[in-house]
């Protein structure tokens, strides 16, 4: 299909306007690759600075603090019921509940 000479006439200004519009959507494209580079980079930039999981860190800390009091509770809870035993029983029998005599001390 050959073609004429006022086809050719009218070709020519539509060919400077399809190279421009050709230019603008590979401009587009490019421009919407580098800004999301850009946004991935920030991204990326605040994670590095962001500490992560605080909230698990100071939840696991508060409840092993209140695991080791609960633990010093019990253990003094206990040694005062022991003490309490203790001097219920030495109370109630002479010497401290020992009898004299009991424990004989050889030396050699």
């Amino acid at each position: 299909m050959p073609i004429r000479p006022i086809d050719f006439q009218v070709m020519i200004p539509k060919t400077v306007d399809v190279s421009r519009i050709q230019a603008n959507e590979q401009h587009s494209v490019h421009a919407a690759l580098q800004s999301k580079l850009q946004s991935v980079e920030k991204q990326s930039e605040q994670n590095m600075r962001q500490v992560n999981n605080q909230k698990e860190v100071s939840e696991i800390y508060i409840r092993d603090n209140n695991e080791r009091n609960n633990k010093e509770r019990k253990q003094n809870s206990e040694n005062s019921r022991e003490k309490l035993n203790k001097e219920k029983n030495s109370k109630s029998k002479p010497y401290g509940g020992k009898m004299p005599g009991s424990t004989i001390d050889i030396r050699l």
